[in-house]
């Protein structure tokens, strides 16, 4: 099943109802993504601790 959505001015595409209930998430939560064979795997985050987080945020942030 194939849906397409539309990526807003700041970048951002709001996950649908359906796949917020698929990967059990909700505000608040974190998701990581994986990219393999140019295709993309969402799933909802473990528990990380902090300080791992904070690395990964870091990293995003724009030099």
């Amino acid at each position: 099943m194939y849906h397409v959505y539309r990526i807003s001015s700041k970048n951002q595409v709001t996950l649908p109802k359906q796949v917020q209930d698929l990967l059990e998430v909700r505000e608040g939560d974190y998701i990581t993504y994986q990219i393999e064979d140019g295709r993309v795997y969402v799933t909802k985050a473990g528990l990380i601790p902090f300080h791992e987080i904070q690395k990964l945020k870091d990293k995003q942030k724009p030099e």
